[in-house]
């Protein structure tokens, strides 16, 4: 079980790259509990990834919590929709690797909510 970090507790150095390796990018999805933060997160994170497919700025407008909700609900949907061996890709890996960017810019500039 890996441990929660709360956004004010991140450093920039835990946050993978956006060209990370989908094991990193999971495990730190795994730190941020969701389910606890976004009531109804499974509607709130397939309306921002459809959002996104039409506005590629979408990740821009959001929260920190918001990011890191959207981040880890990618990880259990594909947990329990793809093979282990399988990765987002495309507009999927693009959506994810837009998320991890803007972790980074909002922990960059102490927006930690």
């Amino acid at each position: 079980m890996i441990d929660e970090l709360h956004n004010t507790d991140i450093r920039l150095e835990q946050i993978p790259s956006a060209t990370s390796d989908f094991s990193k990018i999971w495990e730190f999805a795994l730190t941020f509990d969701g389910y606890s933060r976004i009531k109804d997160i499974g509607v709130f994170a397939n309306k921002t990834a459809f959002e996104f497919a039409v506005d590629q700025s979408t990740a821009e407008k959001l929260s920190l919590t918001e990011l890191r909700s959207c981040l880890f609900y990618e990880q259990r949907r594909y947990r329990h929709s793809l093979p282990m061996e399988d990765e987002p890709e495309g507009l999927e890996r693009e959506y994810i690797s837009s998320l991890l960017t803007e972790i980074t810019k909002r922990v960059e500039n102490h927006h930690t909510d």
